[in-house]
């Protein structure tokens, strides 16, 4: 596989790995007592994980959007179909789960517009679906590499331990 797939790989398996944990970390902090820290914590980790999943999933235009990945034939294939049956969303229902997602992070956390005081932030499930689908089909894309004899170092855990090593991290 040539050195610029792989390198997109690793820096797309980074930002979703930060993304699964700052959605989890978010979630953690919201569900404490609303204490300044604990509401500030939690606006940190929603805007981290908002930005981050837009890098991914946002404008087709980002360098690191899951549609730059090109593989030859033969691998595994991911597209609007899989995540719209990964997220159990219609197409439509995608299109406006996805334009609300960049509508949040276009004018209320990467910009921040003054007709826009209140920023609405969508559910993170269809996010979290998504990613998770994301990862998964990276984590395909590496063993299949890897059964046609291109040995490739993995280099991050499976979506389930993933989850169970962050959500060890939030047991305090």
């Amino acid at each position: 596989m040539e050195d610029e797939v792989m390198t997109l790989i690793g820096i797309q398996q980074t930002i979703l790995d930060e993304c699964l944990r700052a959605l989890l970390y978010a979630r953690k902090y919201h569900s404490l007592d609303k204490t300044d820290f604990n509401k500030t914590c939690g606006s940190c980790f929603t805007k981290t994980l908002i930005i981050q999943w837009c890098q991914i999933f946002g404008s087709r235009n980002e360098d690191i959007h899951w549609s730059k990945l090109q593989l030859p034939d033969g691998y595994p294939i991911f597209d609007r179909n899989v995540i719209v049956d990964a997220c159990d969303l219609t197409i439509p229902e995608w299109v406006s789960y996805h334009e609300e997602m960049k509508t949040v992070r276009d004018k209320f956390i990467a910009h921040f517009d003054l007709d826009q005081l209140r920023g609405h932030i969508p559910k993170f499930e269809p996010a979290l679906s998504v990613l998770l689908a994301y990862r998964q089909y990276l984590i395909d894309v590496i063993e299949h590499a890897n059964a046609n004899g291109q040995i490739i170092l993995r280099n991050f855990l499976d979506n389930d331990a993933l989850i169970e090593k962050i959500g060890e991290e939030l047991a305090w």
